[in-house]
């Protein structure tokens, strides 16, 4: 691992310098080139305004190395009520989600739980339509120690409709 991973990895895992760190980025400006809001509402509002420019979006849900169930059950909440949303309006459902926000740190079978809520949720949306638009749940892999249990949930869903698998006919 490199110095300026093992560096975020500090900053994220510090909530002194993610603090910190959050503080700059919005005082410089850079978190706006890649933070859409603070909430689904901006988020979407983002998203659709991207849209019209012809810009795709994924929705990556900012946040590594969670250690806190609560903040755990939030993340997870938050997504299954943006993901309708995003559906609602016509734009791709292309969620990215860390294993810790799923529930890594606490329990194996709490992320691939998780995982399987957000799945189907979006395999919900995915069910009976036939159209051109992404509808898939992107597990990212936040460093190479969670190789194994980042791949576990992906070869569990692994050709559900609308998760990891063929796109929906």
């Amino acid at each position: 691992m490199g110095f300026w991973q093992k560096a975020m990895i500090a900053v994220a895992c510090s909530p002194a310098l993610r603090r910190m760190g959050e503080a700059v980025g919005r005082k410089t400006g850079l978190a706006a080139q890649f933070v859409s809001g603070s909430d689904a509402a901006d988020h979407v509002a983002r998203a659709r305004e991207l849209d019209g420019q012809g810009i795709r979006i994924s929705s990556f849900y900012l946040g590594e190395y969670v250690t806190d169930p609560a903040q755990v059950t939030r993340t997870v909440t938050q997504l299954a009520d943006l993901v309708p949303k995003l559906d609602e309006v016509g734009l791709d459902v292309h969620v990215s989600v860390d294993p810790s926000q799923l529930g890594y740190m606490q329990d194996p079978a709490m992320l691939r739980n998780n995982a399987q809520k957000l799945a189907g949720v979006i395999g919900e949306i995915v069910a009976g339509r036939n159209d051109e638009r992404c509808r898939r749940l992107m597990i990212d892999m936040e460093d190479f120690g969670m190789i194994d249990d980042t791949l576990a949930p992906h070869d569990q869903l692994r050709g559900r409709r609308g998760c990891f698998g063929p796109k929906a006919t």
